[in-house]
């Protein structure tokens, strides 16, 4: 075999060549990394220790390392176990002799080699996680197995291609690419004697394999089988999470699982007991375990069935399984250690027994195409089979023992009293399915009050809200009720809104080829459209676009038009008066709001997107070569930077700038964000006095200074000193500065003070001066040195996460709770990320084409990262305005757009929702500019459902409405592995503020997903409001976020002002770093409705789980009431999983300092009682 050399990796000089070694079992695999890294006479001193142990501790029986045991006199193990001790220290006392030493090669560089030794024989697929997570340069195979082989072949063959593998992840496991750009390929070195019985045994084991698949192929060839129509189910009801609950979770509180008497032969059912399910023993006549009232599942070991193929009796058993249930299914357990295949036999119980190929290959495929609705599920382990109970159960009835019993299986036609599948009218389901407002749960009990589509047709609006509430009701009655023929320009506009009240045309980026465009489009359509079939007007509008009229420059080059029709108008932009942006925004953004209107409603839902977009009124694009860009910005500014106007302002802007220099200074005020369009931060740049800053507010203060961001940009300010001064919900992301970055502005008295932020990929080439802010979170930054404001000390709690360039950790933790005054600040240092998914973001190329760039998913990481993103044209990419229809965006949302939602303020009387396609992998909801979404009936504002693999729900604000909603985000319970997490990033949540109403909400944020990473997020029940603090519309709330997944990773988590817990972790393997609260202000205030708080054992951080890691916990009070006392900030469990770092409590307020005891008595405590979130 021809060696291709390859060049290993090298940081400087220094060479890490990384080598995987398979051996074949556990025992070489010890015995080979011992010697690998500690040397040969430290290998043989541990066997002969663990040796010595066995026999002294088993006496007669084996060691299960395999040495023999002989019989043991008296006295003699107390002597081997002194033996055993002896040996045991002088191994400690050995010197290691490590194998992988750094060594110097020929050409002066140093060589670290990393191998690592795994062992073939595991069933968990940790060799696929170890090839990702190492990306080794060569493999090395002790004694090959076709397991092995074929796992190696597929992932090269991934790598060949870019891909990243598709890995199962276990509970621990933490897989993470070395190079998560690209996947690279390996060499493979096979080490096995010839002519021995390893290569032997593996040339058999090949043969066998491949005769399987010809085997399959004939036979296939020659099938004949008959195929009945196809029953489909119809996924039973589901609960709705709207409205407090539903009569569904009644019956879903205690999961039971109805198991028949003769299971309990097998391990099944005690493994079922361990994972918490009821078991409830029945002697059933059909399946053997009932899950649901719809799901049955018989279990065969594949000797049964081998032998239930040659009887018979798994098609009568079949054909009871569809008949009784919507869902049956076939469970097939196989011996995790034989490689299983379809093959001419198959060890079983250490024999072999003769299948004949036309039992395995011919009639087990028979048995599937006779029943279709009969799903089959292959099992390793009846522990694998256990979590896929669970995970079937998920979101279904209990299942009903007594009628389970009662099933007559001799008599299928005999359904009288008895469990029966519906038998439905598939494609009339499959058109029920795609109507708006219809859902999985309410799906059928539609279907069986119209009986048809026709009589659903003909019911009245009161019907269908008693069946599917009154937002789907009326939603699905607009749609059956309207009128099939479009509504045309002339015939919808009324009067004519082309020009302000004034009689000026509106002017600014993008506005005058906007408004040109409506009167095209109204010039052609002054006629009424006689014939409204789809080919006329596919016709008309062909017609239109080839139309050789202004509009038609867009068939062209759209940058190019741009730039034509303003020197058709004669001059630049013209920049509206300070002071007059209500105005400005509302000449802008009309004739686009007419437009998207009419384009949302007439379009094909499934036809490419336009690109460049159809931006509102609310997004500025900018060109270097634009004039009067700063008076726009500026006038922007006065009225969305000063705190009087902007912070609870009804105005959203967001600023885009094409890639190029602009020499010019960029004020951010209050929902406003600034993006560049490029590539590379380093495309976009600014090289004003100050180029991009977020000023302080007056009196340098700026504990208010919040929604607004910066991404996608580089700043190169002439003063080489970038401010950016805010607080929570203003992230500063993919952003390179250059000199010096200030979180503040200084000051007569020192630098602004303010409560903590977040900032990510971000890359400083001089310090960081986190000036007087109290907490702060840097996620995989590289700066070169950090400093912060210590006279007096005002800061707590500082967390860089895989930032290069930290300072040196702290070598104790704060000390805020003794000296709430002047605490000394904790400086916590994590090297590595544990997993990162960056926020999804927009570029323009060259020609105006607008593309969507989405970060995959990177493992232990440090520093930034500005590529490896995947990019999504704007063909594939909805862009939405506040006057879009929500259900077009679902509708959008369901065929697997992205959707990006124009700046504004978005009323929805039903969620948004997302992740209820189980065929997409990969999907975004972006907002910009502070996109705002109100729930305005009760039902959360954004739904995450259970196919969220890969689901990003970023850059949003959150807002309660009048009618009480139980959550205003919900991640539904999915069951996808971390290789492709879903993630919330900058989403921000308030109940109360702007709001002169009662606003109210149970929970802010609910995560019952598992893998999903929480990205900067803020749940806020306002303690300031439009009228000032403390003087708020009464506003309700509970919980700012609630935790119920597994494995969900948090960076920069903010929770504040709820009158019970903050924040509860539920789920176990949680990690959250930098987490900051503030506890309810105004607790116990007549007004606030909290008359026990603190008694009731409220706490800022709860934490449920049995495993949970935590780092830079923080919770602080500025209490109002005096004798306001809470016992613990945050509260634990007992375990042993759980390790909190450096968690802290803070007292701010004064009534603490005069011995009101109205504070927190300690940081961390321990429930006295179970404690339940409601």
């Amino acid at each position: 075999m021809t060696k291709r050399q390859r060049t290993l990796p090298s940081t400087g000089d220094v060479v890490e060549p990384r080598v995987l070694i398979i051996a074949p079992e556990d025992r070489s695999r010890r015995q080979l990394s011992t010697l690998l890294h500690r040397g040969p006479e430290a290998t043989l001193l541990d066997g002969l220790e663990a040796y010595l142990l066995e026999r002294s501790s088993r006496g007669r029986q084996d060691s299960p390392h395999g040495f023999p045991s002989t019989h043991l006199r008296f006295g003699e193990a107390q002597i081997l176990a002194h033996e055993a001790q002896a040996v045991r220290q002088e191994l400690d006392e050995l010197q290691p002799r490590s194998a992988l030493q750094v060594r110097k090669l020929p050409d002066g560089r140093m060589c670290h080699p990393r191998i690592d030794v795994i062992s073939a024989d595991d069933t968990e697929g940790q060799l696929e996680v170890r090839l990702m997570e190492m990306q080794p340069h060569a493999v090395i195979v002790l004694e090959p197995t076709v397991h092995a082989i074929r796992t190696l072949e597929v992932h090269c063959a991934l790598a060949r291609k870019g891909s990243t593998p598709v890995v199962k992840m276990e509970a621990g496991s933490d897989p993470e690419p070395a190079d998560s750009k690209r996947l690279a390929p390996f060499q493979v070195y096979l080490m096995v004697f010839d002519e021995s019985v390893e290569k032997y045994r593996f040339e058999q084991c090949m043969k066998q394999e491949s005769e399987a698949v010809d085997s399959l192929i004939r036979f296939r060839q020659h099938l004949t089988f008959r195929v009945d129509l196809p029953t489909e189910s119809i996924a039973p009801e589901q609960s709705s999470r709207r409205g407090g609950g539903s009569r569904a979770l009644q019956g879903m509180t205690k999961p039971r699982v109805v198991v028949d008497m003769r299971e309990f032969r097998s391990t099944l059912p005690f493994m079922l007991y361990l994972r918490g399910l009821v078991v409830e023993p029945v002697t059933i006549p059909v399946g053997d375990y009932v899950l649901s009232r719809d799901i049955c599942v018989e279990r065969k070991a594949v000797t049964d069935l081998v032998q239930s193929l040659q009887s018979g009796r798994l098609y009568q058993q079949a054909q009871n399984l569809c008949h009784h249930y919507a869902n049956p299914l076939l469970l097939i357990e196989f011996d995790p250690a034989k490689g299983f295949m379809l093959q001419s036999s198959y060890l079983i119980a250490r024999r072999e027994i003769e299948v004949g190929t036309k039992d395995v290959t011919g009639k087990l495929p028979l048995v599937v195409l006779h029943f279709p609705k009969l799903k089959i599920i292959w099992s390793p382990s009846p522990r694998f089979t256990a979590d896929i109970f669970l995970k079937l159960k998920e979101g279904r009835y209990q299942p009903d023992s007594k009628a389970a019993a009662e099933i007559d299986a001799e008599d299928p036609d005999d359904a009288e009293g008895k469990v029966k599948a519906a038998q439905v009218n598939s494609a009339a389901f499959e058109v029920l399915r795609k109507l708006p407002g219809v859902t999985p749960g309410n799906m059928n009990a539609l279907a069986r009050r119209g009986g048809s589509l026709s009589g659903i047709a003909d019911l009245s609006l009161e019907e269908l809200v008693e069946v599917m509430g009154k937002a789907n009701a009326e939603q699905l009655y607009s749609f059956l009720h309207a009128s099939c023929f479009p509504i045309t320009a002339t015939q919808d506009r009324g009067p004519d809104q082309s020009h302000d009240p004034e009689g000026h045309r509106a002017e600014g980026p993008g506005v005058q080829e906007d408004a040109e465009a409506s009167e095209d489009v109204a010039a052609t359509q002054k006629e009424p459209i006689e014939d409204a079939s789809e080919e006329v007007l596919r016709v008309q509008a062909s017609e239109m676009r080839e139309k050789p009229n202004l509009r038609g420059l867009e068939t062209i080059v759209n940058q190019v038009s741009v730039k034509m029709v303003w020197a058709h108008r004669g001059g630049g932009p013209v920049c509206e008066e300070e002071g007059d942006l209500q105005m400005l925004m509302q000449r802008r953004g009309m004739h686009k709001a007419i437009h998207d209107q009419q384009g949302d409603s007439m379009s094909d839902v499934t036809a490419p997107e336009s690109n460049p977009p159809k931006w509102s009124g609310s997004v500025y694009v900018f060109d270097p070569k634009m004039e009067n860009i700063s008076c726009t910005l500026n006038s922007l500014f006065s009225q969305l930077g000063p705190i009087e106007t902007g912070k609870f302002s009804s105005l959203r802007v967001a600023l885009l700038f094409k890639p190029g220099k602009y020499d010019l200074d960029v004020p951010v005020g209050y929902y406003t964000q600034v993006l560049g369009l490029g590539k590379s931060p380093e495309d976009v740049a600014f090289t004003g006095n100050r180029g991009i800053y977020g000023p302080s507010q007056p009196g340098n203060v700026n504990f208010d200074t919040f929604w607004k961001g910066v991404e996608n940009l580089a700043n190169h300010p002439k003063l080489l000193r970038t401010t950016w001064s805010v607080s929570q919900a203003a992230p500063m992301r993919r952003v390179k500065v250059y000199g010096d970055l200030a979180f503040g502005e200084p000051g007569p008295d020192g630098p602004s003070k303010g409560s903590g932020g977040f900032a990510a990929n971000v890359k400083v080439t001089g310090t960081v001066d986190l000036v007087r802010q109290q907490q702060w979170l840097l996620r995989n930054c590289e700066v070169q040195n950090s400093t912060y404001f210590n006279i007096p000390p005002r800061a707590v709690n500082f967390v860089y996460v895989g930032t290069t360039g930290a300072p040196k950790q702290t070598a104790r933790c704060t000390n805020s709770l003794e000296d709430p005054e002047t605490p000394h600040p904790q400086l916590l240092v994590v090297e590595e990320a544990p997993q990162v998914l960056e926020k999804p973001y927009i570029t323009i190329s060259p020609t105006g084409k607008y593309s969507l760039e989405i970060p995959q998913v990177s493992w232990r990481r440090r520093g930034t990262a500005w590529g490896n993103a995947e990019t999504v044209d704007f063909e594939q990419v909805f862009v939405a305005t506040t006057q879009t229809d929500p259900q077009l965006i679902n509708q959008k949302l369901a065929i697997g757009r992205h959707v990006v939602l124009s700046p504004g303020i978005y009323s929805l009387s039903s969620p948004l929702q997302i992740g209820f396609n189980k065929s997409i992998t990969t999907q975004v909801l972006l907002g910009l500019g502070m996109a705002t979404l109100v729930a305005t009936n009760g039902t959360a504002a954004v739904e995450v459902g259970p196919f969220s693999a890969g689901v990003r729900v970023v850059g949003l604000l959150l807002q309660a409405g009048t009618v009480h909603s139980p959550t205003l985000l919900h991640w539904a319970p999915n069951s996808f592995y971390p290789r492709n997490p879903g993630l919330l990033a900058d989403i921000f949540v308030r109940v109360g503020g702007p709001d002169s109403e009662v606003v109210s909400a149970d929970i802010m944020v609910k995560v019952a997903g598992n893998h999903v990473i929480l990205d900067n997020v803020w749940a806020w029940r306002a303690d300031c409001c439009q009228r000032g603090c403390g003087t708020c519309a009464p506003r309700y709330c509970n919980n700012g976020v609630v935790v119920d997944g597994r494995y969900v990773v948090s960076y920069g988590l903010f929770s504040e002002h709820t009158q019970k817990d903050l924040t509860v972790w539920n789920g176990e393997g949680g990690m959250s770093f930098f987490y900051q609260s503030e506890m309810d202000s105004f607790a116990r205030e007549p007004w606030d409705h909290t008359p026990d708080y603190g008694e009731n054992g409220v706490c800022g951080y709860r934490i449920n789980a049995h495993n949970h890691t935590g780092v830079g916990i923080g919770v602080y009070v500025y209490f109002t009431q005096p004798g306001n006392l809470v016992k613990s900030g945050i509260v634990r469990t007992r375990d042993m999983g759980t390790t909190l770092i450096c968690p802290f409590a803070w007292n701010l307020n004064p009534a603490w300092y005069n011995n009101s005891k109205s504070g927190i008595q300690s940081a961390v405590g321990f429930p006295t009682e179970p404690v339940r979130l409601f």
